[in-house]
């Protein structure tokens, strides 16, 4: 999340934010070196990869770099986790915050609000 932290501070804003609450190597690495490594395929577009620990308390995260952000929840570990980081994510005002469980989708719109998909 520093990455991202010193390029809002620079009011650059990434086309979204993905944020893994997940210990893989694979997601660790992206979290690394999401910030140096441009989309080529859409003008060269950053999209921010952030990844949770499972020691992290997702209500004491400090998610306010993604104030106004398009955001993608991958909750790994369990339902209730993602429901406590989303419902977290939630309160920093992003403009779309979108959440898969094993259930539905949970999605949030600044200007509409909370709306729940179930899965078919």
């Amino acid at each position: 999340m520093a990455q991202l932290l010193d390029l809002r501070r620079k009011r650059f804003k990434p086309a979204c934010a993905y944020v893994f609450d997940d210990n893989s190597w694979l997601f660790r690495v992206e979290a690394d070196e999401w910030h140096s490594q441009p989309n080529r395929f859409d003008g060269s577009q950053l999209y921010a990869h952030i990844q949770i620990d499972e020691e992290d308390i997702p209500e004491r995260i400090d998610f306010r770099p993604l104030t106004g952000l398009e955001v993608h929840l991958m909750g790994y570990r369990s339902d209730e986790r993602t429901l406590r980081l989303y419902e977290a994510i939630k309160r920093v005002g992003p403009l779309i915050l979108a959440a898969p469980t094993s259930t539905s989708v949970m999605i949030f719109k600044k200007e509409t609000g909370d709306e729940l998909h179930p899965n078919s």
